[in-house]
């Protein structure tokens, strides 16, 4: 029923989706704190020494394929330290296609495993993306990504949330939607 619902005789149709399903589709930041989770470890490092682009899987050099959107621009003009990407192609050079940027947070909150070591003041994704971070807001980090871990489980499992596990949820989202409070905004004074 849905395929024929969404394709006919070589014709996309889009499908409505229902207003509540369809919460966050206006952030950005959202939208790529998903595509982030759901591509990693699909991921490229952007050296901003000498601006080239390497996977974190085997830290081959990439670049963008000609055909890409992204040809010719600089990684670094992105304004990240991390490109997604869904396709690599190995001619005579490896080539990125369908690349978009990443935010640190996002990475930190939803990929890999991570260690988050207090002593060094870091934060180390899978043992091959490291971030520096001061101790309080590696804490802070630490516990939000356990509280959301736990909560995306708990949803995983069909489960309703509960109350502390919903508050937990609008923490986290407004994290990762990059969503700035001002003084008296959600019970914060």
């Amino acid at each position: 029923m849905y395929p024929s619902a969404r394709y006919g005789r070589n014709k996309t149709r889009f499908v409505a989706v229902p207003p509540e399903l369809d919460t966050n589709s206006g952030s950005v930041p959202l939208i790529r704190a998903a595509l982030t989770a759901g591509l990693f470890p699909k991921i490229l490092a952007i050296d901003p020494a000498n601006n080239q682009m390497r996977t974190i899987s085997n830290n081959q050099q990439a670049s963008f394929h000609p055909s890409s959107v992204n040809f010719g621009k600089k990684p670094a003009d992105f304004g990240v330290n991390h490109l997604a990407y869904f396709t690599l192609m190995h001619s005579k050079r490896l080539y990125a296609w369908e690349t978009g940027p990443v935010d640190d947070m996002a990475m930190l909150l939803l990929c890999g495993e991570c260690e988050f070591k207090l002593i060094s003041d870091s934060a180390i994704i899978d043992r091959k993306i490291k971030f520096r971070i001061s101790p309080k807001s590696n804490i802070a980090l630490k516990f939000l990504r356990i509280q959301l871990w736990s909560l995306l489980a708990h949803q995983f499992r069909g489960k309703p949330l509960t109350e502390s596990q919903v508050l937990w949820n609008e923490i986290a989202m407004l994290v990762l939607g990059k969503v700035k409070l001002v003084a008296g905004e959600v019970g914060i004074d």
